[in-house]
């Protein structure tokens, strides 16, 4: 899978709302099978924690 956004050395809700602050609009398409795409999402909810985050943080 090629990402265009390399969130691997985000460690914490705070580093990824500074990431999405500063980034342009953009338009991308994804390129994979959807359980590739389920498998990178799944990743990320549990890299940061998603269920143990508050409702605003989950918001991010």
């Amino acid at each position: 899978m090629q990402t265009l956004m390399d969130l691997d050395n985000l460690t914490s809700v705070d580093q990824l709302a500074d990431f999405l602050c500063g980034t342009q609009t953009l338009a991308f398409s994804v390129l994979i099978s959807p359980a590739t795409r389920h498998e990178w999402v799944q990743k990320t909810l549990v890299q940061f924690r998603y269920a143990t985050l508050s409702r605003a943080d989950q918001g991010v």
